[in-house]
């Protein structure tokens, strides 16, 4: 069990009202509520909140004016989740007046989403990139990315959470019917379930628009809340999306123009992150002499095409391997998506992240020329569209088999 405490500034009144109303509420189906103590500082107005958490899970910190079911927001200054150690201490921002909250509480959730740190913060770009896609891989922060693309496990919860009346198309009929998708569903408007299909659970979702992964973004922001298609769950929070397929500028000062707002927890990698959790490897530790390599399985030289065993599973495991070339042949399919980070750890990016080159190319922020960016190649494609020179783009709201997306965070 792990001990946790941070501060939140708070004056005045409001911060008196806080401290006197921190709360540890009923236990959640999915998780438990923690709180153990809360300490105001004199005279500053710093609160103090502890909680518990046992090893691999993550947490949000959560405001409710009333306490009442659907009042609950999370702090969007909180790190949901914690990384997978879970740090010790973490400061949170001063709240706007419009959001102070009368009582507080934190939420502590089995792990669901794997990170991976990038650190190096102040990198500089790719010197040797061709010259229509210049200055790419400076990022001046740390910033975590996902270990594997999100899985048809992990989209599946997603659907059944928010997705029982499926006002924004969020699955795609596909998903079922292309023996490559992998996710079915049951019941009519109003009552619909999604189930995986068998050995699909662990494999890239795919039939998912650049729409769909910002509102899978949101659910992740917000706290993988149940309910309708709205504010709180799929609607806001780390995009602002104002139709089915629109989306406002967001507030983030470096990635606004996207539609990232500032505090975002959960969002698609920028292209610049992307390209740098999987191309990136300081030349000290062992990469390229210019920093950057070709493949991002740490490699300018060619994959090794994977192919597969009866379940999806990469099977000629090896350094260098990527899913590519339709070499995956299995369920009578020539080639196909594979058990996302079954190539071996050999083919992981510098930073440990699987699949950053085939198996799925995938969505990243970017608006170009009216598309939306895509990088890394795919089960079907070839060796150079897994190249760090390849840059692919789509309109947002299609939706194709051999497209999904991979999250990012602070």
């Amino acid at each position: 069990m792990r001990i946790h405490t941070t501060r939140r500034k708070l004056g005045g009144l409001f911060g008196m009202f806080a401290l006197l109303n921190a709360v540890s509420a009923e236990v959640p189906d999915d998780g438990h509520f923690a709180i153990t103590s809360i300490d105001r500082a004199p005279g500053s107005g710093d609160i103090t909140l502890s909680w518990t958490s046992n090893p691999g899970e993550s947490y949000s910190i959560e405001t409710s004016p009333t306490m009442l079911p659907g009042t609950w927001e999370v702090l969007s200054a909180a790190p949901i989740p914690a990384a997978e150690t879970g740090p010790e201490t973490t400061a949170l921002a001063e709240a706007a007046p419009s959001r102070l909250a009368s009582y507080y509480r934190v939420r502590c959730l089995p792990l669901f989403m794997e990170m991976v740190t990038v650190g190096d913060p102040g990198n500089g770009a790719d010197p040797s990139n061709s010259p229509d896609v210049p200055g790419i891989g400076a990022v001046g922060y740390e910033f975590r990315i996902g270990r594997y693309e999100v899985t048809n496990t992990q989209y599946a919860e997603f659907l059944n959470s928010v997705a029982v009346v499926d006002l924004n198309g969020l699955y795609n009929a596909k998903m079922a019917s292309d023996v490559v998708g992998g996710i079915t569903r049951s019941g009519a408007s109003g009552s619909y379930t999604y189930t995986v299909k068998a050995h699909m659970g662990d494999k890239p979702v795919n039939y998912v628009s650049w729409y769909d992964a910002l509102r899978f973004c949101n659910w992740l922001h917000n706290g993988r809340p149940t309910g309708s298609q709205d504010g709180t769950t799929t609607e806001r929070g780390a995009y602002s999306l104002t139709g089915v397929t629109s989306v406002a500028v967001g507030t983030d000062p470096v990635h606004g123009a996207n539609g990232r707002n500032a505090g975002a927890m959960y969002h698609l990698p920028s292209e610049n992150e992307f390209y740098k959790a999987a191309y990136y490897q300081p030349a000290g530790e062992g990469g390229d002499a210019d920093d950057y390599w070709l493949y991002p399985t740490r490699s300018n030289n060619e994959p090794t095409v994977a192919t597969a065993d009866e379940a999806g599973n990469v099977n000629n495991a090896t350094d260098n391997i990527a899913n590519y070339l339709r070499g995956a042949d299995w369920n009578d399919q020539d080639g196909n998506v594979t058990t996302v980070g079954s190539g071996g750890a050999g083919s992981a990016s510098f930073y440990g992240a699987f699949d950053m080159g085939g198996n799925l190319r995938e969505w990243v922020e970017q608006d170009i020329f009216g598309f939306r960016g895509q990088r890394g190649g795919s089960w079907g494609g070839n060796s150079n569209n897994l190249t760090s020179s390849n840059r692919d783009v789509g309109l947002p709201t299609l939706r194709l088999n051999f497209v999904g997306f991979r999250v990012a965070g602070p």
